[in-house]
C-alpha cells in the first residue's frame, strides 16, 4: 500500500466512523428512493454492493419508498441484509405522499416521484454529515468505499462528469460550469443544511413543476451550481459498448479526460445503465448486460426478475455468465 493511498483510506475511516453495528468495521451510509416499478433492479443494485463489499467494511443502505409501497416488497429489498448481514444493513423510510402532485412529462414516463426523494436527504438524514446517493440502475463490481473519500471542497455535490446532457434543457444548464449526472452523488448534507439547500430545492420543484423533461438533473444542478464537482467516471460508469463509443464519450464531454474514459472502460468500479434503454428492455444495445444477470441470479428474486424482465431473451439459460 502507497503512503498517499495508505492516507486517504485513514481519512475515509476517520470521516465516516466506525459502524455502531460492529466495531471492526468501517461504516458507510447509502441511500436509494424507488416504488414498485423499480423494486427489482433496485434489489440487483443492493445486492452487487454487498456481494461486492470488502470484509473490513459495513454498508448501511436506506431506501426511500413511497407510502403505498407494500409489504411483500419490502420484504423483498430486506432479503439483501439477511443475506450479507456482515457487511450490509437495509432500513426502509416512508416518504408518505412527498411530491405525488409532481406532473410528470409524458415523454419521460420511466421517471415518477421518488426521482425527487432525494432533495430531502438533508433532513431525512439529519445524522450524517455526508452520504451516497446511487440510483437503482447500477451494478457494483468492486468495493465501492473509495468514493467517499474524496474532498468535498467546500461543494454540495460530488458526481460524475455529464456535459451531454444540457443540450436536452438549455433553460436550466446554459451557463453552468459543471453539471453531473443525478444517478450517483456524493451528497455534502451538512453544507446543504448550512445553507438552506433543501428549501430551494422545493421551491424550484414548485416552481418548475411540470415544465422539467429530467426532473431531478435540472434542479440539482441549478440549484448546486458554482458549488458542484466531479469524480472519476469510473465511479458511474455509462455503458458504451466498445472503444468507440469511449472516444465518443470524451467528445461529448462526458470524461475529464481520455485517460479517464479509457481507466472507467477498463476498470469500473460502479456501471450505471442510464439511457432510456436499461439491460432488461427489448432492443438493449448498450455494454454490460451481463453483469446485471449475474447479480440477479445472487439476489434469490431471479424467477421473479426473469417473469418481470427477461421477455427480451429467448434462451434463460444464456444470460448469467460465470461466477465474477
Amino acid at each position: 500500500m502507497t503512503g498517499s493511498f495508505a492516507k486517504l483510506i485513514i481519512f475515509c475511516v476517520l470521516l465516516f466512523g466506525i459502524s455502531s453495528e460492529d466495531s471492526d468495521k468501517n461504516y458507510y451510509p447509502v441511500f436509494y428512493s424507488t416504488d414498485h416499478g423499480f423494486l427489482y433492479p433496485t434489489l440487483i443494485s443492493m445486492t452487487s454492493i454487498c456481494m461486492k463489499a470488502n470484509k473490513e467494511n459495513f454498508y448501511q443502505l436506506y431506501v426511500l419508498v413511497p407510502g403505498d409501497f407494500s409489504e411483500e416488497d419490502k420484504v423483498v429489498l430486506k432479503s439483501v441484509e439477511k443475506k450479507y448481514e456482515a457487511n450490509c444493513n437495509v432500513s426502509l423510510y416512508d416518504m408518505k405522499d412527498a411530491f405525488k402532485d409532481i406532473i410528470i412529462n409524458r415523454k419521460r414516463k420511466r421517471i415518477t416521484a421518488p426521482a425527487y426523494y432525494r432533495l430531502m436527504a438533508p433532513s431525512i438524514f439529519s445524522q450524517y454529515d455526508s452520504i451516497l446517493y446511487i440510483d437503482g440502475d447500477t451494478v457494483a463490481l468492486q468495493d465501492i468505499s473509495e468514493i467517499f473519500c474524496f474532498d468535498f471542497h467546500g461543494n454540495y455535490l460530488l458526481g460524475r462528469k455529464n456535459f451531454d446532457s444540457a443540450h436536452l434543457e438549455p433553460q436550466f444548464f446554459d451557463g453552468l460550469e459543471k453539471i453531473v449526472n443525478s444517478g450517483l452523488l456524493m451528497m455534502n448534507l451538512k453544507l446543504m443544511r448550512e445553507d438552506n439547500i433543501e428549501k430551494q430545492f422545493i421551491d424550484f420543484v414548485i416552481k418548475n413543476n411540470g415544465k422539467t423533461y429530467m426532473l431531478d438533473q435540472p434542479v440539482l444542478n441549478y440549484v448546486c451550481r458554482g458549488k458542484i464537482d466531479y469524480f472519476p467516471s469510473k465511479f458511474g460508469h455509462f455503458t458504451p459498448p466498445n472503444i468507440d463509443s469511449v472516444m465518443k464519450e470524451d467528445k461529448t464531454g462526458n470524461c475529464q479526460s481520455m485517460e479517464e474514459c479509457l481507466d472507467a472502460f477498463m476498470n469500473p468500479v460502479i456501471i450505471h445503465y442510464a439511457s432510456k434503454k436499461k439491460p432488461w428492455k427489448p432492443n438493449y444495445d448498450k455494454g454490460y448486460a451481463h453483469y446485471f444477470w449475474y447479480f440477479a441470479s445472487k439476489t434469490g428474486y431471479f424467477d421473479k426478475v426473469y417473469e418481470n424482465f427477461l421477455q427480451i431473451y429467448e434462451k434463460r439459460e444464456t444470460i448469467v455468465p460465470l461466477d465474477l
